[in-house]
């Protein structure tokens, strides 16, 4: 599923300060219980008096998706798609 989340540099190892919108491919499925994710919702968040478009959802299951785990999630997909490893 596409979901547009909102990215910090801390992800990767920087300050935190750099930030911006960005839309990402995930796995239809919770990666803690395999059971389906929520449907995606837009919801305006404001970052240092800035408004985003951002998605949340809720999952069926109760486990909650952190942005930074689902920004994991989207890098080792494309790691995986580089790789040539199907899933």
């Amino acid at each position: 599923m596409r979901v547009t989340i909102m990215y910090r540099n801390n992800y990767d190892g920087g300050d935190g300060w750099t930030y911006y919108p960005m839309t990402i491919e995930i796995g239809d499925n919770c990666p803690h219980c395999g059971g389906p994710r929520g449907e995606p919702r837009y919801h305006r968040q404001c970052e240092d008096g800035e408004w985003f478009d951002l998605q949340v959802w809720s999952n069926p299951c109760g486990h909650v998706d952190f942005y930074q785990s689902v920004y994991e999630e989207h890098k080792q997909r494309c790691q995986d798609v580089y790789q040539g490893v199907s899933g």
